[in-house]
């Protein structure tokens, strides 16, 4: 009997060691400041920081990988997750999505926090600071709830000149020429 749980040992030993040699692909995509959720008009701080310390390992190009994650089997479940959570969720790519979808997210996220159902609770167990306090998930949900409005607001009259008396802005390519140096507007010559 002996002889018999030695020879299970080493063999558990040495298929532990061998999936090792299986990593799954873990990478954090590159990603443009001004498409992610940081850069919407409607984030304020304190949901930033909620997100950030939260969501984000999940459900953005940002995560930050745990040592546990260098570890057969369990580097494939983490790697796994990430994965789901940025395909559902990702804030690094927030802005480029279509302004119906976000609207729908906005309402998952408010929905899913004030459940609990995120973050999932076997991350709450090597990740404790990630639980959401009552007022987290209030403020989650206010925001939530202001930035959906704010996407399905009917976009605000713009003044013309002629009603308002106002300056036009200039354009995006005059103020690339102006940047060069290469115009050189009439009451500056």
């Amino acid at each position: 009997m002996k002889k018999a749980l030695k020879w299970i040992g080493i063999g558990l030993l040495a298929a532990f060691v061998i999936i090792q040699f299986f990593r799954p692909e873990r990478e954090n995509p590159a990603s443009i400041a001004g498409q992610s959720i940081w850069a919407d008009p409607t984030m304020t701080p304190k949901v930033e920081q909620i997100l950030r310390r939260s969501c984000n390992d999940c459900h953005s190009n940002e995560t930050v990988w745990p040592w546990y994650s260098n570890i057969a089997p369990v580097s494939w479940l983490v790697a796994h997750d990430v994965e789901e959570g940025r395909k559902h969720l990702n804030f690094s790519t927030w802005l480029t999505r279509p302004a119906e979808k976000r609207e729908h997210k906005l309402e998952e996220i408010a929905e899913e926090v004030q459940k609990r159902e995120m973050p999932l609770p076997i991350y709450l167990i090597t990740h404790g600071d990630a639980a959401l306090s009552n007022e987290d998930v209030a403020a989650l949900k206010e925001w939530s709830d202001y930035a959906r409005r704010q996407l399905t607001a009917p976009p605000a009259p713009s003044p013309t000149t002629a009603d308002s008396g106002a300056i036009p802005e200039k354009s995006a390519e005059l103020k690339k020429m102006e940047e060069k140096r290469e115009f050189i507007p009439e009451h500056h010559r």
